[in-house]
C-alpha cells in the first residue's frame, strides 16, 4: 500500500470500514441523507442577494450596494433604453432630466453623491443637491458621452467628437475633472486606428480603460493612467480583438474581453486580465467575459462557462468561483445569476444581471465567504446492499449544511437533482445506485454556511450492469479521483444466493485498450473488490465474469 493511500485511509471511511459500521450508525446516515430532501434554507432576513427590478442592463452601484443604476426598455419595448435609480428601502425612481430631456445614466459614484449620463449627444453630471449639469465640450467638438465616474465623483471619463448631420467623425478619449474638460487624444502607437473610447475608470480616478477603434482597426484594449499616459494592451495570438472593461487603481490590473471576428461582427470568446508585470493572460472559464474589478485588482467579476451553461462568475486571486452556485440557497426555481457587471471598490458587493423565469432582472449581492469545499470525498460500497453506496468526506471549518448534486452525466447538465441536509456528527451520506442496465450516477458535494456554498468537490461515480436479467450478470461499480490516484471498486449484486463471480477493475475502458489493474476471484453476492492506482486517464471501468463465460462491463468518468 502506498504512503498516499495510507494517508487517505487515515481520514476516510473506505469500503472495509464502512462495511463494519454498526447498523444503527448506517441507519442514522440514511436518516441524515434522506432528511436532506427537505432542503435547509437560511432565513430570508439573512439573504445576501436582492433582486432589484426587471432590467436590460445593470450599469453600476454604490460602495454599499444600497443604490443601483440600471436600464429598462420603454413601454412597448421599442426605442432607446431608459435608466432608473434603485434605492434600497425605497425602490426604483427616475434618474431625472436636464433641460427637460431625460438623462440616460451610465454610472454612479461609490458614495452615491454623483451620477454621470448622457442626453442629446451631450455628457452630463449629477451632484447631490445640485441636480444635472452639462459637462463642457472640448474646443472644436460638438458632442460627448460620459461612461464612468470615480469613487468620489470628481473624475469622469468618456469620449468627445464631431458630428456633422448624423455622421460621427471619430471619437477621442476625454476626461473631466472637477468639471474641467481635458481631451486626451489618441496614443501615438495606435496603428491604423482613428478613434478610441474610455469606458471605465478606477475608483481612485487615476486610471481609465477602454479600446481603440472600431474605426480603422476593429477593437484593441487600451489603458490610460494619470502618470504614464496611454498603453495599448494589444491582441494575443489566436484572437482578433480585445476590449478593456474595468481597471483597478493605478492601472495595476485591467480586465476585459478576448474576441473573434468574421469580418462583419465581433463576439466575445474569453476573459483576460492584464498586469504591467505579466501582460495579458486568459482567465479560466472558457467562453467567458471579465466585466468588473475591485480597487486592488484581487476580485474580478463577469461571466464564465460552467459545464454547458454560463453563469455569474468571480475570479478571486485568479481562482474561478461560480457565484450562481454559491448563492443557490437564496435562489428560487427558475432564478439564474447570469453576470457580474460591477464590483464595489472593496470587493464586498456586486451588481449584475440575471433572470427570474423568462424575465431579465438586475440584482445586487454581498460577495459570499463560503467554507472550503469538503475534502477527502469518497464513495464506497455497502456490504450486502448494492442498491445503495456510501459517500464520506472530511468537513471544512464553519460548515452548517451540505448540498449534494446528482446527475446522469459528468458535466451535471442532464438528469440533475440537488438536495441539502444539515451538518452533523457523521460525515456520511447514503445515496442510491442505478437500478437499470448501463446506468451511471454522478455525485458531488459542497459545504455551506449562512452566507453561501463552497465550490463542488471532485466528482464521484457509481454505475450498474444488469444483463440480460438480475439473476445473470449483475454488478455495481464506483470510483473517484484523489490527487493523481483513482480509487475503484465493484460489487457482486446478483440476488442468487451463493452465485460467486469474478470482478475485474480497469484503468481506462475494458475492451477498448483499458489496462486491468486487479481481478478478485469468486466474489460472493453482496461482497466487493477494490483497488487504487496512479493514472492520468479520466476514465475507469469494471466488469463481471462467471467463468467460463465472458465479461460484461461498464465505464465512467473519474475526474
Amino acid at each position: 500500500m502506498s504512503e498516499q493511500t495510507r494517508a487517505w485511509l487515515a481520514y476516510s471511511l473506505p469500503g472495509s470500514i464502512v462495511l463494519k459500521l454498526p447498523m444503527g450508525l448506517i441507519l442514522m446516515a440514511l436518516l441524515l441523507g434522506w432528511a436532506g430532501l427537505g432542503a435547509v434554507k437560511p432565513s430570508e432576513a439573512a439573504t445576501p442577494l436582492t433582486w432589484v427590478a426587471p432590467a436590460v442592463d445593470a450599469k453600476g452601484m454604490t460602495a454599499d450596494g444600497s443604490k443601483v443604476i440600471y436600464w429598462v426598455m420603454p413601454p412597448g419595448g421599442s426605442g432607446f433604453a431608459e435608466s432608473r435609480l434603485w434605492v434600497r428601502g425605497i425602490g426604483p425612481q427616475s434618474t431625472g432630466t436636464i433641460d427637460g430631456v431625460p438623462v440616460v445614466a451610465e454610472g454612479i459614484s461609490a458614495d452615491g453623491r454623483a451620477m454621470v449620463g448622457n442626453a442629446n449627444s451631450r455628457a452630463a453630471l449629477w451632484r447631490e443637491g445640485g441636480g444635472w449639469q452639462w459637462l463642457p465640450l472640448p474646443p472644436d467638438k460638438n458632442s460627448a458621452a460620459a461612461y464612468a465616474v470615480s469613487a468620489d465623483g470628481r473624475v469622469v471619463v468618456g469620449v468627445s467628437g464631431r458630428v456633422i448631420g448624423n455622421v460621427p467623425l471619430g471619437t477621442v478619449p476625454t476626461l473631466w475633472e472637477d468639471g474641467q474638460v481635458r481631451e486626451l487624444g489618441l496614443p501615438p502607437d495606435r496603428g491604423p486606428c482613428v478613434e478610441a473610447s474610455l469606458t471605465a475608470i478606477s475608483p481612485g480616478g487615476d486610471a481609465a480603460a477602454g479600446f481603440l477603434g472600431p474605426a480603422g482597426c476593429g477593437f484593441v484594449a487600451l489603458l490610460w493612467t494619470r502618470y504614464s499616459g496611454f498603453v495599448v494592451l494589444g491582441i494575443p495570438s489566436g484572437y482578433d480583438a480585445t476590449m478593456a472593461t474595468a481597471v483597478a487603481d493605478g492601472g495595476r490590473v485591467v480586465v476585459g474581453k478576448l474576441m473573434r471576428s468574421d469580418g462583419s461582427r465581433f463576439w466575445t470568446v474569453g476573459a483576460f486580465r492584464w498586469t504591467p508585470e505579466g501582460g495579458m493572460e486568459q482567465l479560466a472559464g472558457g467562453d467567458a467575459a471579465a466585466l468588473a474589478v475591485s480597487r486592488n485588482g484581487r476580485i474580478i467579476g463577469g461571466l464564465a462557462q460552467f459545464g454547458d451553461v454560463k453563469r455569474a462568475a468571480l475570479w478571486v486571486d485568479g481562482q474561478l468561483r461560480n457565484l450562481h452556485d454559491e448563492l443557490a440557497p437564496f435562489l428560487q426555481a427558475g432564478d439564474v445569476l447570469a453576470s457580474v457587471n460591477g464590483i464595489s471598490p472593496d470587493g464586498r458587493y456586486v451588481v449584475g444581471m440575471g433572470a427570474r423565469g423568462l424575465e431579465r432582472f438586475a440584482f445586487v449581492a454581498e460577495v459570499p465567504e463560503p467554507p472550503e469545499p469538503p475534502s477527502l470525498v469518497a464513495i464506497w460500497p455497502i456490504e450486502g446492499d448494492p442498491v445503495h453506496a456510501m459517500i464520506s468526506w472530511q468537513p471544512p471549518a464553519g460548515v452548517t449544511r451540505y448540498r449534494v448534486e446528482s446527475a446522469l452525466d459528468p458535466t451535471f447538465s442532464f438528469g440533475r437533482s440537488v438536495m441539502e441536509f444539515p451538518a452533523g456528527p457523521y460525515n456520511l451520506l447514503v445515496v442510491g445506485t442505478p437500478g437499470w442496465d448501463g446506468g451511471v450516477f454522478y455525485y458531488r458535494i459542497a459545504a455551506c454556511n449562512a452566507q453561501a456554498c463552497s465550490g463542488w468537490s471532485p466528482t464521484l461515480a457509481t454505475a450498474r450492469r444488469i444483463w440480460p436479467g438480475p439473476e445473470h450478470w449483475n454488478m455495481v461499480s464506483g470510483g473517484f479521483r484523489f490527487l493523481d490516484r483513482v480509487y475503484l471498486w465493484a460489487q457482486n449484486a446478483t440476488p442468487v444466493p451463493g452465485k460467486a463471480s469474478d470482478l475485474h477493475l480497469y484503468e481506462g475502458l475494458q475492451g477498448y485498450g483499458g489496462q486491468e489493474r486487479r481481478v478478485c476471484r469468486a466474489v460472493m453476492p453482496g461482497s466487493s473488490c477494490r483497488t487504487d492506482f496512479p493514472t492520468a486517464s479520466a476514465l475507469a471501468s469494471a466488469s463481471q465474469s462467471f467463468p467460463p463465460y465472458g465479461q460484461v462491463g461498464i465505464g465512467f468518468w473519474v475526474r
